[in-house]
């Protein structure tokens, strides 16, 4: 009788350890599960802030040439604040928060704490976005360029003229609306650039 039993044995331990492996791994899948979604999603929001950041730092540095090849005539930083926007076209422009132009002390100065809300006389001009200038450039007495009125700005090469050229610099600040909000909602992301106006005269 005991004889048909032995047989059945390791067989029935084998089937125990199959599903004793089945456990650890369904276990083991629990706790790597997260981890591993968390480091996706970490992968592609940081795809897309190194995506938006290097498109705020190439759309500044396109405005602040235009800033530097039109110097002083009129309507400079309306043309400036255009070549921003059409530089930012791949991302949503309606996130654009600040721009500022300003007259910059060199080319490692930064922007003016206070010009990163309102203009300041003799110092910088600040817009709440990139169509501010569509309707109201040119210095008038309600322009938003006035407070640093692109027709003043230093452009001769010689000091006998009223040179060297002024520095311009040009700040913009953009509000990043994550794609998961796993981690935050809204990245702030600021970018700048500065160049010196190309003299117009010796």
């Amino acid at each position: 009788m005991s004889g048909p039993t032995l047989p059945l044995l390791p067989r029935l331990r084998r089937q125990g350890s199959d599903r004793s492996d089945r456990g650890a791994s369904l276990i083991e899948g629990a706790i790597i599960a997260p981890v591993f979604f968390a480091c996706l999603f970490m992968l592609i929001e940081g795809s897309f802030m190194l995506r938006v950041d290097l498109t705020a730092n190439h759309a500044v540095r396109e405005a602040a040439r235009v800033e530097s090849v039109q110097g002083n005539k009129s309507l400079t930083d309306q043309e400036a604040l255009a070549k921003l926007k059409a530089s930012l076209v791949s991302l949503d422009t309606t996130k654009i928060k600040r721009i500022v132009v300003w007259k910059a002390s060199g080319p490692g100065d930064k922007v003016p704490t206070a010009c990163k809300t309102a203009s300041q006389t003799n110092l910088c001009n600040s817009f709440a976005n990139a169509d501010a200038l569509k309707v109201t450039a040119g210095c008038t007495s309600t322009a938003g360029d006035r407070f640093w009125c692109p027709a003043n700005r230093k452009v001769a090469l010689s000091a006998a003229r009223g040179g060297p050229p002024d520095y311009v610099g040009v700040w913009v600040r953009y509000e990043h609306h994550t794609l998961t909000g796993l981690f935050a909602r809204t990245v702030t992301v600021e970018a700048a650039a500065i160049v010196r106006i190309e003299p117009q005269q010796r």
